[in-house]
């Protein structure tokens, strides 16, 4: 028997299902701020390249574990505001409140997450869009901090981009 197998068939795994939205709650006590700016971030991601999951749900609750802001965005886009429900693909779960709510914070725990490695991603760049990837002119101002070789686009590029800009400015 395959080893991956045996050890993940001890690991408690979430299941992949389809709910209706109205099935979902916001959990009350999600100490995450509202940001209308991810929201926004969010909804044009998925526009450009369609809603890729994520959202994890509590069946003994009904709440939402992470994903918050994934589901405001799948409201705007689908008008739930106006009541029409509609299908959202869940991550599902199923635990107590006092797990349920230490998932919560442990998803969102900076803490946990991996750090960027600026060299890679310095390899990549051009290579990738860099509105969908969700990178501005800030993360370049430190990719170049951190990889003193890194040019990002030549003179010329900068010269023509910003004529570019003028131009339509100007329109």
């Amino acid at each position: 028997m395959n080893l991956n197998y045996l050890i993940m068939s001890k690991i408690k795994n979430s299941e992949t299902i389809w709910i209706k939205r109205s099935q979902i709650n916001f959990a009350p006590y999600n100490p995450r701020t509202e940001s209308k700016e991810v929201v926004s971030s969010l909804l044009k991601n998925f526009k450009k390249v369609g809603f890729l999951g994520g959202i994890i749900w509590n069946k003994k609750t009904s709440n939402i574990v992470g994903g918050h802001k994934r589901i405001q965005a799948l409201d705007i886009l689908n008008k739930y505001i106006e009541g029409n429900d509609y299908d959202v693909k869940v991550e599902m779960i199923d635990v107590d409140i006092k797990i349920e709510k230490s998932q919560n914070i442990y998803l969102n725990n900076k803490k946990y997450q991996a750090k960027t490695d600026y060299e890679k991603l310095s390899v990549i760049i051009k290579d990738i869009d860099l509105d969908i990837a969700g990178i501005d002119e800030e993360e370049i101002t430190i990719i170049e901090a951190h990889v003193p070789e890194f040019i990002f686009g030549s003179n010329e590029d900068i010269v023509n981009d910003n004529m570019t800009l003028n131009k339509s400015v100007e329109e």
